[in-house]
């Protein structure tokens, strides 16, 4: 099995602006206060309900070239399953200009089937969750209300 190769600009420039506009969604819509994972090596966030952890958030971003995913699934790469073991953990991904969305639990990305997906930085033997878009919720993050 082979793994795509950590990118420090390009996790520079994606993902801090993607937790921001996810963070601030999940504060607006459903009132719960979210915080970076002190662990660099864990869940990208941390949400907590009245002072107490109630669930996690994994963050990713993808450019698609639309403002909605144009597949009939989202693929989530398996490197990322160790992520998902915690209860109550959600998967967030934003469009490359961080104004929509697509949530699910990571239990159906888990319960997905896996597939080899050959791609730009890994030609073979990369292995992703195969996610229907059903299983998807849909967001607009820049909706106030």
């Amino acid at each position: 099995m082979e793994y795509k190769k950590f990118n420090q600009k390009l996790h520079d420039l994606c993902d801090p602006p993607a937790r921001e506009a996810v963070t601030e969604w999940v504060e607006m819509k459903w009132g719960l206060q979210c915080q970076p994972n002190p662990d660099k090596y864990g869940v990208d966030l941390i949400v907590y309900r009245r002072g107490q952890v109630c669930g996690f958030i994994e963050v990713e971003t993808r450019d698609w070239g639309t403002l909605h995913c144009p597949y009939y699934t989202i693929h989530i790469a398996q490197r990322k399953e160790k992520l998902f073991q915690n209860p109550g953990t959600l998967i967030f991904v934003t469009t490359r200009d961080f104004e929509n969305a697509y949530w699910c639990k990571a239990d159906d990305v888990k319960n997905s089937p896996l597939i080899e997906v050959p791609n730009r930085a890994v030609k073979r033997n990369e292995y992703f969750y195969d996610v229907p878009i059903e299983l998807f919720q849909y967001v607009d993050l820049t909706e106030l209300f």
